[in-house]
């Protein structure tokens, strides 16, 4: 009995036997919703105890406070007659204001024959729709309603296989002349009561559903599209339809996946039925599930409940422990894998590696097969610190207790400098998931050293390298208004590699301000660079032998330090410089490079005037002056996380042959030789008039008388070369000048 107001408006029900005597009482928990507004009692859960509908019209939503939408709870009786030992089920109204869902309820029996009775609730509302029929209080009146037929299926029934395991060794059927492994499939449609008339149902059957792009689907039906079948059955009475068919799994052989079960999915429903009498069609149970799921495994050899726990290890060796930047060489990689437990399904190896590394290769060193590699293109799923990625797959299965090598090559490209090492993460896994405990060894890190290795090639040359100054060219010098001839000095720093340099200075010292205050040189231009970036600095300072050996002695082609020579030596040249004593400043030119990398050059330009009157002042009896300039380079660091072991350098000299104008005596070596040109010349111009008999023409008459012969003879006596021939030929005008008189 309902009792609605009980219970400080909560309402509640009321249980009596027999003697009317109360035995039972369920309250209701909101305040005015009428609990006990309607009642209703029935088998409802086909356990052959009554239960109890209860019907709250007023119930409202705490959200809504002001929507009454009602509700009906369904109290269930257990074995000991009890109904507060389960928690009742209660379905709620709808959501419009003012609905009170369950006004009215009442047990009504099977009436569509599924062996539960129903409950009809009563939803309150404004009826919009035309009645079909009105019920009308009259006297004695008899209604008759007959309500829809209810077709129940045996849904067990309707997709059924000859096994719930694949075994893809199982090659039984044919497909295009080729034998495939094949399962039966059966649908059957049986009612669970007589039907009276013919009724058409419709399935659609689709195949391996957790696949979904058709190119990776492992199972087709025969003489299906694309792993579809749609098929229609007409059932009579009660009898069963069913249909055989065959389903053929990887029928190109290509399956992978053999962890992942393969899915059919059926769904039916009714196409065509005859009405009754009256014109009522029968409907499918709304019990009834729309889609009927079948799972198939693939069978695999991991024991009774076909599961594997794989063991996988791996481990990565190599003969090379290092590297060196700048250069590029193929490592290769030793790599081991084994299993010691079950099978391992679509196992493989991923390799992380730095940016800047490339696969080259991959080869079996023993094993089964060789991997099939490829670089994983995205980057999503890459660990911190590496660049790039390649997956190897080794095996489907990779079976208990195999143990598999490879040789894996990688070549090394432009790869970070910021490192001091670059680091290759090795990892094996497996569709089939390992125990917990023995993922340890699922990994392996291998470390290549970085390191740094560079040669520095310093050279010097002065153009021209020879400078001769004489009387002529220095009045030409003057008129142009110059103090001397020009010269250039022009090193270079190369790196050889292979590495590239960090900070490289340079340093140039050059004899400059001589002994008295004299410049050698004057700087035409300031120091700048042909090739290469950087910034020359120009300095002033006084020699400092100790430091310039210091520089000097780590290399060992760095010249060594030589006396000045104390006067002049036959055929040597006076040395000038920065360890001369004769030298008063020295100019120190300062370059300082940011980066050199390998196989580039820089250049530095120096533009010098030579000052030939300081040059003639110092040059004395030296023959000529042999200039040097000195230049020392340093790399101070390099671009990258690790640095030289020690300071690298590089030293040179360039050299200047300097000689001016010199007024000095002619050389007795050079006198004897004009003597005897001469010498030479003359007795070839007498042997000549003698051969024309100049000498044989006739004598003086000797009416001169004998003193003329004799003062004739004493003169040819007297001068016995061609000069004193000449004079007597005068002598003898005379005389016969003379006689004329």
């Amino acid at each position: 009995m309902g009792a609605p107001g009980t219970n400080n408006l909560r309402g509640g029900i009321s249980i009596v036997n027999q003697d009317m005597t109360v035995i039972r009482r369920i309250a209701g928990e909101q305040v005015g919703e009428y609990f006990g507004y309607s009642v209703a009692v029935g088998n409802f859960n086909q356990d052959r105890y009554d239960d109890i509908a209860v019907g709250c019209p007023m119930y409202r939503l705490r959200s809504r406070p002001t929507h009454e939408i009602g509700r009906v709870c369904l109290y269930y009786q257990d074995s000991n007659h009890n109904f507060a030992a389960r928690t009742p089920k209660c379905i709620e109204g709808s959501t419009v204001a003012g609905s009170q869902f369950g006004l009215a309820v009442a047990a009504i029996g099977d009436v569509d024959q599924d062996k539960f009775g129903g409950v009809y609730i009563f939803l309150s509302g404004a009826v919009t729709n035309t009645s079909s029929s009105v019920l009308m209080p009259l006297p004695k009146p008899a209604c008759y309603c007959e309500s829809r037929p209810v077709i129940h299926l045996i849904e067990s029934d309707l997709l059924q296989f000859e096994s719930n395991f694949i075994s893809l060794d199982d090659k039984r059927c044919f497909h295009n002349s080729k034998p495939v492994t094949c399962i039966t499939m059966k649908t059957c449609m049986q009612p669970r009561i007589s039907l009276s008339r013919t009724t058409e149902f419709w399935f659609e059957i689709r195949t391996d559903t957790l696949k979904d792009n058709i190119n990776k689907k492992r199972a087709f039906i025969y003489n299906g599209n694309d792993g579809v079948m749609y098929s229609v059955y007409n059932s009579s009475a009660k009898s069963t339809v069913c249909n055989v068919m065959y389903v053929y799994i990887d029928p190109h052989d290509n399956t992978r996946d053999k962890l992942t079960p393969v899915q059919f999915e059926m769904t039916y429903g009714l196409l065509k039925a005859d009405t009754s009498n009256m014109g009522i069609a029968p409907i499918l149970s709304q019990r009834s599930h729309d889609k009927i799921i079948k799972q198939l495994q693939i069978q695999r050899f991991c024991g009774e409940d076909n599961v594997c726990f794989p063991d996988l290890a791996v481990s990565i060796t190599s003969q090379t422990d290092s590297f060196v930047f700048g250069t590029e060489p193929t490592i290769d990689f030793n790599i081991n894998i084994t299993n010691s437990e079950e099978d391992a399904y679509e196992s493989s190896f991923t390799l992380f590696m730095p940016r800047g590394i490339q696969f080259t290769r991959i080869r079996k060193i023993h094993g089964r097969e060789t991997p099939n590699c490829g670089r994983i293109k995205t980057d999503e799923f890459l660990p911190e610190g590496f660049g790039a990625s390649m997956k190897c797959e080794i095996g489907n299965p990779f079976p208990n207790n195999e143990d598999a090598g490879y040789t894996l090559g990688v070549q090394i490209g432009d790869v970070d400098e910021d490192i001091a090492h670059l680091k290759f993460l090795l990892i094996v896994n497996s569709s089939n998931a390992e125990h917990y405990d023995t993922t340890f060894n699922n990994y392996a890190v291998f470390n290549l050293t970085a390191e740094v290795e560079m040669h520095l090639r310093l050279t010097g040359l002065s153009k021209p390298e020879q400078i001769l100054v004489n009387s002529t060219e220095l009045k030409r010098l003057k008129t142009m208004g110059q103090e001397g001839p020009y010269l250039q000095h022009i090193y270079e720093i190369k790196n050889l590699g292979p590495s590239s340099t960090g900070l490289v200075v340079t340093t140039i010292e050059l004899p400059y301000v001589i002994v008295g205050g004299l410049n050698l040189f004057n700087l035409t231009s300031q120091p700048s660079f042909v090739s290469g970036n950087g910034s020359c600095s120009l300095q002033m300072m006084q020699p400092r032998p100790e430091v310039v050996m210091l520089l000097a002695s780590t290399d060992p082609e760095a010249p060594q330090r030589q006396e000045e020579s104390k006067g002049p030596m036959e055929g040597m040249p006076m040395l000038v410089n920065c360890r001369s004593a004769n030298v008063q400043l020295c100019a120190t030119i300062e370059c300082i490079i940011d980066r050199i990398d390998k196989a580039d050059q820089v250049q530095v330009e120096i533009n010098l005037e030579l000052i030939t009157s300081t040059l003639q002042a110092i040059q004395g009896d030296f023959k000529n002056v042999e200039v040097k300039a000195e230049a020392h380079s340093v790399v101070m660091n390099v671009p990258y996380a690790v640095q030289l072991a020690q300071m690298l350098n590089a030293t040179t000299q360039t050299t200047t042959n300097l000689a001016g104008p010199k007024d000095s005596a002619v050389a007795l070596w050079i006198i004897i030789v004009a003597a005897g040109c001469g010498l030479l010349l003359l007795i070839v111009v007498t042997v000549t008039l003698w051969k024309c008999g100049f000498f044989r023409r006739q004598r003086v008459a000797d009416v001169h008388g004998k003193e003329a012969k004799r003062a004739i003879s004493g003169l040819e006596e007297e001068f016995s070369w061609t000069g004193g021939t000449e004079k007597l030929t005068k002598t003898e005008q005379k005389v016969e000048d003379s006689d004329e008189d």
